[in-house]
């Protein structure tokens, strides 16, 4: 079945990024900024204490070149999370729009699935969502606790769809191959096996007869005919948790080779002298396996509060699509092999200082015999 075209809907483009170890939203909320940014608490309705984690700043209107020559308005916010992540997000509307221009008056499946796929692979927009996280950053310094530098991030895009041209059920629209086309941004001579399509659709989520949501990998596709903010917000909320624990497991995993070097490299006799820098090393993971406990036992804690139902099968939906557990096990397991083995250090420089004293005592003990014996 084709798709009709969309007569109404929303891109929302992300760009997310680490920018700190911590963002105090509290202190965020107290600063002066310029009149042209406006930020408010994020709404995350469906996760009654989890409102405190979120921040939202409107940056306005910026003129965008999704192509060469073709320039296209989006309308700007950048997400900050507690956790110290910034999702820049930019929205291209189709149809009629209040406020930003509109990407198209309406928008075929075929042209849908062409503008996900641009989207996601868009050096252009990752540039642009850097700018903006850039100049946010350079307002809210005060509110950031040990800002770092990470190069890696997370693109993603949801199109939010409102109405069709043409009215269609929610049934016929999961029975469409344009459904999986939209989501994977494939071409219109794309045909997907059903068996495939039927594995790519297990991840929809239903409330109401008129209303779906389905997420992949790296795109989401909503149709509802009185969309909010909490579904892309709640996205959002599911990247953070995949960009901090796929940096925590980078970071874990330099740090087991330089251990791995220290440990195995380095001769016993060459171990006392560099105590002080073992022990400075152990203090630095210490630090980091801290932090590393910090962020998993807030990550669990947004599976356990929970007020909408509805929204909350989409957040662990979207968690398990996005992997999180997978990399949190790898995280959990490096974390405790870099704990074996920062102890081992510190035990073998402690060991070494205690041979060199023993055999600065012994040599003492050898001078005073030999010391009395000639006197």
């Amino acid at each position: 079945m084709t798709l009709p075209d969309i007569a109404q809907g929303t891109f929302y483009v992300y760009r997310l990024f680490e920018v700190a170890e911590e963002v105090d939203l509290a202190k965020l909320a107290d600063l002066a900024l310029p009149p042209s940014i406006r930020v408010r608490p994020g709404r995350l309705t469906f996760f009654g204490r989890l409102r405190s984690m979120l921040s939202v700043a409107a940056m306005g209107h910026k003129d965008v070149e999704l192509e060469p020559g073709r320039w296209v308005q989006a309308d700007c916010t950048v997400l900050l999370f507690s956790f110290g992540v910034a999702a820049a997000c930019l929205q291209f509307t189709i149809g009629k729009a209040e406020q930003a221009e509109p990407l198209a008056a309406a928008l075929s499946a075929k042209d849908a699935a062409l503008s996900v796929s641009r989207f996601n692979a868009s050096a252009e927009l990752t540039r642009v969502g850097r700018e903006l996280v850039d100049k946010l950053l350079s307002l809210v310094g005060p509110a950031l606790d040990r800002p770092i530098s990470y190069p890696e991030y997370e693109t993603y895009t949801l199109l939010q769809i409102q109405s069709f041209v043409t009215p269609l059920s929610i049934d016929d629209a999961l029975r469409s191959a344009d459904l999986g086309r939209i989501l994977l941004g494939e071409t219109g001579d794309w045909q997907p096996a059903p068996s495939f399509l039927s594995q790519l659709f297990s991840h929809h989520y239903r409330y109401s007869i008129d209303d779906l949501c389905v997420i992949d990998w790296d795109t989401a596709l909503t149709i509802d005919p009185s969309p909010n903010e909490d579904i892309p917000d709640l996205l959002a909320l599911a990247l953070t948790q995949l960009l901090e624990f796929q940096r925590y497991d980078a970071i874990l995993e330099r740090e087991l080779n330089t251990l791995y070097e220290w440990t195995a490299g380095r001769s016993r006799g060459e171990n006392w002298i560099r105590q002080g820098r073992a022990s400075k090393r152990v203090d630095q993971v210490n630090r980091l396996l801290i932090d590393i406990n910090d962020f998993v036992d807030r990550s669990q804690n947004a599976f356990k509060i929970t007020e909408d139902v509805h929204y909350a099968r989409i957040y662990r939906g979207a968690i398990e699509r996005f992997q999180v557990p997978a990399w949190r096990n790898t995280v959990l397991s490096r974390q405790q092999a870099v704990a074996e083995l920062s102890r081992t250090l510190y035990d073998r420089a402690q060991l070494s200082v205690a041979h060199f004293l023993e055999l600065v005592i012994i040599a003492l003990i050898t001078f005073e015999i030999i010391y009395a014996f000639f006197n």
